[in-house]
């Protein structure tokens, strides 16, 4: 029927996501993870996405200290952190599971990719933090 279709929720510096409602109801997944994918769209649907300012005045902890680069990139993408990355994923952004990497070792092929714009996934012991990526 219809195509999928993501959205992600990126808060500023100082902010993070407070609450993220699909059709009118709570989704605390969504929340967690910073997107959310409408799949097989066939109808009108509404996201409202609040946000509050952080108690410490910085950004959400899920996302310091991991730096993602070269960001856009052509083969390879580095990823380093501060706490031990347990898990990498790459999806498109219909929501498709593209590439996941459960014995990462700091850097991640993107070569076989067609260019375009993916969302990196990276699981620590503090969450999951998602970025979006440009394949050059």
């Amino acid at each position: 029927m219809g195509d999928n279709q993501a959205y992600v929720f990126t808060a500023n510096s100082g902010y993070e996501i407070d609450q993220v409602f699909i059709d009118g109801i709570p989704n605390a997944t969504a929340k967690e993870d910073g997107f959310y994918i409408f799949r097989d769209v066939s109808r009108n649907h509404t996201i409202i996405v609040t946000f509050r300012a952080s108690a410490t005045g910085i950004e959400d902890v899920r996302s310091q200290g991991i730096s993602i680069f070269p960001n856009p990139a052509k083969d390879k993408i580095f990823i380093q952190s501060e706490l031990q990355i347990r898990k990498v994923e790459v999806y498109s952004l219909t929501g498709a599971l593209l590439m996941s990497d459960n014995n990462f070792n700091g850097e991640i092929s993107v070569s076989a990719l067609p260019k375009g714009i993916y969302l990196l996934r990276v699981y620590t012991d503090n969450g999951v933090t998602v970025s979006k990526i440009v394949k050059e």
